[in-house]
């Protein structure tokens, strides 16, 4: 039994219920509870169930519809229950045998399945008391991003806990998809981080262009006669010291715009990429640049590499 299933057993086993099982195209699946307490009926409980692991069907049919375009029915079965489906709209030009359309939307479901699964853990360790539980559509999916985006808001009411909480819940364990993983934004709080990360890759570029090589140690020297220090200066200082204090915000913003690749790929300009858009690996003395240790193709990287 894997995790996914053992997290929806263990549903039961609280409410001290036998779990409903169900095998789709020979795998055994633990139905949620949620089912269970909506419908008294076994049966229906299914039906319900299976209706909802396979709703991405009910969004193909809506972009076939909106195209006008009559969608291709694929019957299918897996020696004891038999399926009809379409074909998903993204892959109606594609030149695929029915066998692997079909692979293909059982996977999509059974990932959606295993991220139900993930969201009700981290709302279930969020809220211990609550006994609330949930199913496996995709509202269900998205309602539980939300509840969780909106239980780390309320976490962290202050820029320094905000930005801690996001590098070691986000950064640490790899944002794959900066939408699903990041903590609910209000419009303001994307708008002043994207600000920040714009102000980072400006006073990079403006360091770099300038020649900038003074160290931070002497650049915040206090025993300097203000009235000597250039505007210039000046400005190079307040900019570190604020690259220096948003130094979270950034890392986060950079993860949530560039994702993590654990394997080296050509990015839009064709230069090897990996990690959180690294195009360059690290010494043991942790420098490097392109010229000297560029990434390679084939190349692989942890998250914990990808964050240094």
């Amino acid at each position: 039994m894997n995790k996914e299933q053992q997290f929806f057993q263990n549903e039961y086993i609280s409410h001290k219920k036998a779990p409903l099982l169900l095998k789709i195209n020979g795998k055994e699946f633990v139905v949620p509870y949620a089912y269970v307490q909506k419908n008294s009926n076994p049966q229906n409980a299914q039906e319900n169930f299976i209706d909802d692991f396979f709703d991405a069907q009910q969004k193909d049919l809506s972009l076939y519809a909106k195209n006008n375009i009559e969608p291709q029915e694929i019957a299918w079965t897996d020696g004891k229950t038999k399926y009809t489906f379409f074909v998903p709209f993204a892959l109606k030009d594609k030149n695929l045998s029915n066998s692997d359309i079909v692979s293909a939307i059982f996977k999509k479901a059974e990932r959606k399945y295993k991220k139900a699964a993930s969201r009700a853990k981290k709302l279930q360790q969020a809220y211990p008391d609550s006994k609330k539980s949930y199913g496996v559509s995709s509202n269900d999916v998205k309602s539980m991003r939300k509840q969780y985006r909106i239980y780390l808001w309320n976490k962290t009411k202050d820029k320094t806990k905000y930005g801690a909480l996001l590098t070691a819940d986000f950064i640490r364990k790899g944002i794959k998809a900066g939408a699903e993983k990041i903590a609910d934004l209000t419009p303001e709080k994307l708008k002043r981080l994207t600000k920040r990360y714009a102000l980072a890759t400006l006073i990079g570029g403006a360091a770099l262009a300038g020649g900038y090589k003074l160290s931070q140690s002497d650049i915040f020297k206090r025993s300097d006669n203000i009235e000597n220090v250039s505007k210039q200066e000046l400005i190079k200082r307040h900019n570190v010291q604020v690259f220096d204090e948003s130094l979270n915000e950034i890392k986060t913003v950079l993860c949530f715009m560039e994702n993590f690749s654990s394997k080296a790929f050509k990015d839009g300009k064709g230069v090897p990429t990996i990690g959180y858009g690294c195009t360059y690996l690290l010494d043991e003395n942790g420098r490097g640049n392109r010229k000297i240790s560029p990434v390679e193709m084939g190349t692989e990287m942890t998250m914990e590499e990808a964050v240094e």
